[in-house]
């Protein structure tokens, strides 16, 4: 099956009506009229018709033509923002799911993937639910019998992600044996974040405690006890006020409890193993906790991307060999 223009070999048609309809006609699209395919995210070339994942079917209708019940296919060749919108319970995790299937290594080659080159992925889960990419729904459990008949109506069979790895705090609640541990490195954390994380100003007494701190400690991977240790010696504090050193201690210290933190924690060059899914399982940590993971990460994941874009330009300009690593 997979992407054809063949109305015969098509998914099959599970969507005769819809309640959702359009004012305004449609004044581009990109449609392949054999076979009933909508293309998104790129303008075709010829016939070249790979790198396209399975996204569903046309669900509204529109004034004049119709693509209604059409197959929805959506482009990998290039890095798209998509924002997916809808109240609770809508399907917003199921449609990110869809996209992570389509981009992934599967267990068995499926037809919602036409001529795609996986690649890695990282979803930053607050809820913890994403863990089951991992399997496939069994008829076993009740609760995915709905889900089996619908892939059984649209043709397709179970399927998994090929190698998903799951990333969870120290103290959250798993049953999986499967989870690794997912810690930040102090070092990694910048003074504006850590002040931020304590409820500090950055130039606060307790901020500029930070600032000397992080910079005392910059040349190397150091825990969050060294922190503690380095505030603790007054010899490095002539003329700060000791109950400003000891508010900021209390509230490090915390911290340094809940084992969030290590100078062996997770870098992100790890989450960069071909074809692998990595799913951050927050849903335990204060939403706080939350936003500094997935703020370190990106920012980790930007200047990994900036650096090879400038070694591809720098070996373009120069005329030099470039080998991608």
């Amino acid at each position: 099956m997979s992407f054809s223009t063949k109305s015969a070999e098509r998914f099959r048609t599970v969507i005769e009506k819809s309640p959702y309809s359009i004012g305004d006609p449609l004044v581009k699209l990109q449609y392949v009229q054999r076979g009933n395919n909508v293309i998104f995210g790129r303008t075709l070339q010829g016939n070249d018709l790979s790198n396209l994942i399975y996204v569903g079917k046309i669900l509204e209708t529109t004034k004049g033509r119709t693509f209604l019940g059409a197959d929805a296919w959506l482009d990998t060749t290039f890095p798209h923002v998509i924002y997916i919108t809808g109240t609770r319970g809508s399907g917003k995790s199921f449609d990110l799911g869809v996209l992570v299937e389509g981009i992934s290594q599967l267990v068995t080659p499926s037809p919602i993937q036409n001529v795609v080159q996986p690649i890695a992925s990282i979803i930053v889960d607050t809820q913890s639910q994403f863990w089951t990419l991992g399997y496939p729904p069994r008829d076993t459990i009740a609760a995915n019998e709905v889900q089996l008949a619908e892939l059984r109506n649209w043709n397709l069979r179970p399927n998994s992600l090929a190698d998903a790895r799951i990333y969870a705090p120290p103290g959250t609640t798993t049953f999986l044996d499967n989870v690794a541990t997912l810690q930040l490195r102090p070092r990694d954390v910048k003074v504006e974040e850590w002040a931020a994380l304590l409820g500090q100003e950055i130039y606060s007494p307790q901020g500029h405690i930070l600032t000397v701190t992080l910079e005392a400690l910059s040349d190397r991977d150091f825990e969050v006890s060294e922190m503690l240790s380095y505030i603790a010696d007054e010899t490095n504090w002539p003329g700060t006020a000791e109950s400003s050193r000891n508010a900021l201690t209390y509230k490090l210290d915390d911290y340094r409890r809940t084992n969030l933190f290590s100078s062996k924690g997770l870098a992100v060059s790890e989450l960069l193993k071909e074809h692998r899914c990595n799913i951050l399982a927050l849903r335990e940590l204060r939403n706080e906790d939350k936003s500094l993971i997935t703020a370190v990460k990106a920012r980790s994941l930007f200047y990994i991307f900036g650096k090879y874009q400038n070694r591809k330009k720098d070996a373009l300009l120069f005329e030099k060999p470039y080998e991608e690593t």
